[in-house]
């Protein structure tokens, strides 16, 4: 009669793999979720929102015409953010013309709360006092709180949008792919926030 430990001898060796791969694929499946975790929070703290009233109140009076019909500013660039999804709060706007400033409103060009009304709120631009390059970034301040609000990930709880309607698959897009060019004459420009797009 052959004994355990004769049998134990003839085993076929087995390898580390199959002995552990229940706990190698769930050692992967945890990393892979920690460094995606990570990339997200990275990536949406991005956006950073506007924290000092004071400046975007001195931005907004700097470069915003109060429909003042006489005043011989030259051409106007209108500002529309549509897709609020209530006239609650209001709308925060920044206006960047670099990429070492986009999304960073306190290196803004522009900073301005702004009502909502019907779902959208508008600005009123003089084109000569714009870059000849800008990016336009806005948010939904759903509670009014000067902020844009995130979850624990870090990722923006209220709807936010970019001109170009410029998208990106974690956090916020490029300037390049939200630039536009000064325009030569009257135009109006529309940033849709959230999915709301046309």
């Amino acid at each position: 009669m052959d004994s355990f430990f004769d049998d134990y001898e003839r085993r076929e060796p087995v390898s580390i793999w199959k002995a552990n791969h229940g706990n190698w694929l769930l050692a992967l499946v945890a990393a892979i979720g920690v460094v995606g975790s990570s990339i997200m929070v990275l990536r949406g703290n991005g956006f950073t929102s506007p924290t000092d009233e004071r400046s975007l109140m001195l931005g907004e009076a700097e470069l915003t015409i109060e429909n003042d019909s006489s005043a011989d500013e030259g051409p106007l660039v209108t500002l529309v953010v549509k897709g609020a999804v209530s006239d609650e709060g209001q709308v925060m706007l920044a206006i960047y013309d670099a990429q070492s400033q986009f999304n960073d409103p306190n290196r803004a060009i522009v900073k301005a709360p702004r009502p909502i009304e019907s779902g959208e709120a508008k600005w009123v631009l003089a084109v000569k006092k714009l870059p000849t390059r800008f990016a336009v970034a806005a948010f939904h301040d759903e509670n009014a709180d000067g902020l844009l609000n995130r979850s624990v990930f870090g990722i923006p709880t209220e709807p936010y949008g970019f001109s170009n309607q410029a998208k990106s698959r974690f956090g916020p897009p490029s300037f390049e792919q939200a630039v536009l060019i000064r325009p030569e004459k009257d135009q109006t420009i529309e940033i849709y926030l959230g999915a709301k797009l046309p």
